[in-house]
Formats: C-alpha cells, sequence, structure tokens
C-alpha cells in the first residue's frame, strides 16, 4: 500500500504533485497557508473526508494536528499551534498532471476495491488504510533510532 495521489477533478483522472494547506486561526480573520508536496497530506486532501469519519471528530483533529507538526512548514505557522483551528483546515488541490493510462487503470481498480469494502459493510476502509500506512510510515524511522539504558 501507498499514499494515494490520484483523484478525478472536472472529469479527468489527475495526479496530484502538490497542495495547499490553509489553517485558519482561532479567534482573528488570520490563516497560514503553505504548499506542500508532502505524500501523506495529499493523501489526506484525498480521502480526509473517509479517513475521519470513523473517528470522533475532536480525535481526528487532534491527529491532524499531530500530522501538521511533523511536517515542513514554515516555523511561523508552527509557533501559532496552539491558536490553530483544526477543525476548519482546508486542502486545495495546487499542481496537478494528467494520470498514465496505468495510473488511470490502477485508481479505478483501487476505487472499486474500496466500494466493494463499502457495500459489505466495511466503512472504515479509508481509516484502517490510512493507520496501516502511518504505521509503517513511522517504522523507516526505527532503525535510525538508538536509546542507551
Amino acid at each position: 500500500m501507498e499514499w494515494e495521489s490520484v483523484t478525478v477533478k472536472g472529469n479527468q483522472y489527475i495526479k496530484i504533485e502538490s497542495v495547499t494547506v490553509t489553517i485558519p486561526l482561532l479567534g482573528s480573520s488570520e490563516e497560514i497557508k503553505f504548499k506542500s508536496k508532502d505524500a501523506e497530506l495529499i493523501h489526506i486532501a484525498i480521502n480526509g473526508s473517509a479517513i475521519s469519519s470513523d473517528w470522533e471528530f475532536s480525535k481526528w483533529v487532534e491527529q491532524l494536528r499531530k500530522v501538521l507538526l511533523q511536517k515542513k512548514m514554515p516555523t511561523t505557522a508552527k509557533c501559532l499551534f496552539e491558536e490553530w483551528n483544526c477543525y476548519s483546515i482546508s486542502f486545495e488541490i495546487c499542481d496537478f498532471k494528467e494520470c498514465s493510462i496505468s495510473e488511470r487503470e490502477g485508481y479505478i481498480y483501487a476505487q472499486r476495491d474500496k466500494q466493494f469494502e463499502f457495500e459489505n459493510g466495511n466503512t472504515a476502509y479509508a481509516n484502517k488504510k490510512y493507520s496501516y500506512l502511518t504505521a509503517n510510515s513511522a517504522d523507516a524511522l526505527k532503525p535510525y533510532i538508538t536509546a542507551v539504558l
């Protein structure tokens, strides 16, 4: 399994290369905006609704805050993390390209698989996939983490 980056926009199969993340600040009309090519954020931009539907919303918001704090973004934005209105974070497709035939066919197959799972009662499929992917991306760092006890 890998992070998803393909979706349909304007009846065209596209591969997303970057997203713009907008984080409103509490009690203000200001917001933080940054562009990201991060695969996990692109995946969330595509599947955020499906992933979060199986979470208690406040827990999903805290997960989103944790994810964003791990990502490359302006330091000034991270310094304001306590002011982020994570309930209103939005993602907008920024850069994309048309999919190749194999990417399009792979996407269609994956969507049919999701539809099958949903029709058979596995409504938490997107969340389980996301959890699996985040667990595996964290495991990639384990060989570099050492502790002296």
